[in-house]
């Protein structure tokens, strides 16, 4: 179930007539800690899946000015598609420290002998 905000009248009756999905908690494959990053921000995820069917068929209908529960979108992407957010942590930590080390030009480039 969604967050409080997000579980309104609408979105009830979306679910009671089939129009909308929940998934059950013991299916639920749980993000128990997420990076803040701005690579993964909720209107950067939400932008990516929000024409996914898959994935909205287990989110309320939202305005453009309403922004989903992280943890609820973090647990509903990761329960729809095992491992994605592991992958996309691994993604985030190998930019983060080519950024870092280009930051830092503590590197030895090698270049093509002519």
């Amino acid at each position: 179930m969604p967050p409080n905000p997000h579980l309104t009248a609408e979105f009830s009756r979306q679910i009671l007539q089939g129009e909308k999905q929940l998934i059950s908690l013991e299916d639920v494959l749980w993000i128990a800690d997420f990076p803040n990053d701005s690579e993964a921000s909720t209107k950067i995820l939400w932008d990516h899946i929000k024409d996914d069917t898959t994935v909205m068929q287990y989110m309320p209908d939202l305005t453009d000015k309403q922004v989903i529960n992280k943890k609820y979108l973090l647990n509903v992407l990761n329960t729809v598609y095992p491992n994605s957010m592991k992958k996309l942590c691994k993604r985030m930590r190998k930019k983060k420290i080519k950024s870092r080390l280009l930051a830092n030009k503590q590197f030895i480039e090698i270049a093509p002998k002519y």
